[in-house]
């Protein structure tokens, strides 16, 4: 039986590591430079086997709404129930901070995916085998800017107004915009699971596709 060894993730000494496992498990169809996964990888756990990066399980927290952002295992060794650990081990970290919810992606915190990309098809049958239900999918829209030309009709409407970028003072007001405007779409990557671990309810996730 593997030996594994899980503890909270540094990322001053695991940082790279963790990196490095991205790159060879996820990194040549979803390509990010270290700082963008570093922004999702806050708070976290990391698995060992034999002293070797073994995998990274990362969520996020607010209040009693959580989310499971990543769980990611080396190549080289799937199949020998470090997955399990982490995942089981992030979800009862959770529990234990008052998290009563939990979603797969999405918020709250910053996230990879607002759900379970569809091509991670085996992904998603060992989180169904973990106890997660699938729900819609949700439309993840990806646009190159190399050669992007504002259109022409846009440009002139867009002289109408001044625009900036939002900052952290903006929050606030956006929140209550969002609320207002757009009152069903705040949580459509929200997965629901009542008191992860501790009991048997059943947990949703949600489907991306890109």
């Amino acid at each position: 039986m593997t030996s594994i060894d899980v503890r909270a993730y540094n990322p001053a000494r695991d940082g790279a590591a963790v990196y490095a496992l991205w790159q060879r498990s996820l990194g040549q169809a979803w390509p990010l430079d270290r700082s963008e996964l570093a922004a999702v990888i806050g708070d976290a756990l990391v698995a060992f086997v034999g002293g070797r990066l073994a995998g990274a399980a990362a969520v996020a927290r607010a209040g009693r709404c959580a989310s499971l952002q990543l769980l990611l295992v080396d190549p080289d060794l799937r199949r020998k129930g470090i997955g399990r650990r982490l995942h089981d081990a992030a979800l009862d970290q959770l529990a234990r901070l008052g998290a009563q919810s939990v979603s797969l992606g999405g918020t709250p915190g910053p996230y990879l995916w607002p759900g379970l990309p569809a091509d991670l098809a085996e992904a998603r049958a060992i989180l169904e085998r973990r106890g997660w239900t699938f729900g819609y999918t949700c439309w993840d829209l990806v646009q190159e800017l190399a050669d992007y030309e504002t259109p022409a009709d846009v440009a002139r409407r867009g002289s109408t107004f001044t625009y900036r970028w939002a900052t952290g003072a903006d929050r606030d007001r956006l929140a209550a915009f969002e609320a207002l405007h757009f009152p069903s779409g705040r949580r459509t990557s929200t997965a629901t699971r009542s008191r992860p671990r501790s009991s048997p309810s059943t947990t949703t996730a949600r489907s991306s596709d890109r």
